[in-house]
């Protein structure tokens, strides 16, 4: 709790409403309802942050969702950090101090792992069938200068948390297939914090400098348009995002699927490229692979999300397939 965290919020929240979503709908870290390249969406985004990190969002979503061992866990923690809290105030009797030790550190983790996250999955594509496509949705950073246990391959910690991190690059290059085929968001020597701060501060000839073309088809300028592209496609809008934070039932989450449906476009403000420049950045180059293996969907479909539209067939596919995990996840996880 010294170092900003409200205890058992990450052994709760993090496991059971950002894994279990992976950063989807229904998450309370989700982010892809804003621009990810604004720093005055990010500013609304730390908010976000901060309601979860006080346990606040976390707790609304756990009661909504028939886990209330889980709320209850997490608002014992609660109990104790305010119980510390006064503890110390009553010792000491300064609040200058308690502000340092226990307040300080809480608006600085809120503000780093918005922060981070931008990095980790600010990047949103859908594939032909309007699914989430994984190697796109969380980065992994390859040679990163902060990375102590496998920390910095996103993917992995989502989608292959069965691997152990001393075992990560062998499983790095058995996905490379798959990075080449989905243009993965995949980046090499920089940190986590580097390449966050790079996107919201839009040096995009920075984050294409450590952009990993496994391709090797897109010159820089079309590094820079896909990447660009992908961080700016909103999936659903902010302010239908909170109405859903304000009650997050799984009727809501449903309804907010159904939604995103007429609202899934990019906030992009520069101009659109041609449709050949696009189409050449983002064709699946491996589009009859039969690694079964794969993240995400069948081998087989091509990249077909990065349009600044997704066509309706697709949403509509997307959409009755989210619901299906809900309703799958509903049974098994949110009773």
């Amino acid at each position: 709790m010294f170092w900003g965290n409200v205890p058992w919020n990450f052994t709760t929240s993090h496991v059971y409403i950002h894994h279990r979503l992976d950063g989807g709908i229904g998450d309370t870290f989700y982010e892809w309802d804003i621009d990810r390249t604004s720093l005055y969406d990010f500013m609304f985004y730390v908010h976000r942050i901060f309601m979860h990190m006080i346990g606040y969002s976390s707790i609304k979503f756990f009661l909504a969702n028939g886990l209330k061992s889980k709320s209850d866990q997490l608002i014992w923690g609660i109990v104790i950090y305010w119980s510390v809290i006064l503890v110390i105030l009553t010792v000491t009797r300064s609040l200058l101090f308690v502000f340092w030790l226990m307040i300080q550190p809480l608006l600085c983790m809120t503000y780093f792992l918005a922060l981070i996250n931008i990095g980790f999955h600010g990047f949103l594509e859908f594939d032909e069938n309007g699914h989430h496509i994984p190697t796109v949705n969380s980065t992994t950073i390859i040679d990163g200068e902060d990375d102590l246990f496998g920390e910095d391959d996103h993917m992995a910690h989502h989608y292959h948390t069965n691997v152990y991190f001393r075992n990560l690059s062998e499983h790095q290059k058995s996905k490379i297939d798959d990075f080449k085929r989905t243009k993965a968001s995949i980046f090499q020597k920089i940190s986590i914090v580097e390449l966050s701060i790079f996107i919201l501060l839009n040096l995009w000839d920075k984050v294409a400098d450590h952009y990993v073309d496994y391709s090797g088809k897109l010159s820089r300028q079309e590094i820079i348009e896909l990447l660009v592209k992908r961080l700016k496609l909103q999936e659903t809008s902010f302010d239908h995002y909170q109405k859903y934070l304000n009650s997050p039932t799984i009727e809501a989450r449903k309804q907010l699927i159904h939604q995103s449906k007429s609202s899934l476009t990019t906030t992009t403000t520069t101009d659109t490229t041609s449709t050949d420049t696009t189409s050449a950045s983002i064709d699946s180059d491996d589009s009859n692979s039969n690694d079964s293996s794969s993240y995400g969907s069948s081998s087989d479909d091509n990249i077909g999300g990065a349009s600044e539209i997704v066509t309706t067939a697709a949403i509509h596919s997307r959409t009755d397939s989210v619901i299906a995990v809900v309703n799958t996840q509903d049974r098994g996880v949110f009773n």
